[in-house]
């Protein structure tokens, strides 16, 4: 007997991926963004994850001035 796979995982809904499998989570969101596939995106944690980026840039930023202002 002979069990056909398909290439893309839609076992869990993409919020539940969340949680079991952040990279596949990850790259389902980046193929429903690219396919405008809005309706099915885990918009919640996308959201919270942008957030998660720009509040992280602002801490690098922000530690990589207080070096240099301190130093010298």
């Amino acid at each position: 007997m002979t069990v056909g796979f398909s290439n893309t995982v839609h076992a869990a809904p993409h919020t539940a991926l969340y949680e079991q499998d952040y990279s596949l989570w990850l790259e389902q969101a980046i193929d429903l963004l690219r396919s405008q596939n809005f309706a099915e995106i885990d918009i919640e944690n996308l959201i919270a994850e942008l957030e998660d980026i720009g509040s992280s840039q602002k801490q690098a930023i922000k530690s990589n001035l207080e070096v240099l202002l301190t130093s010298g």
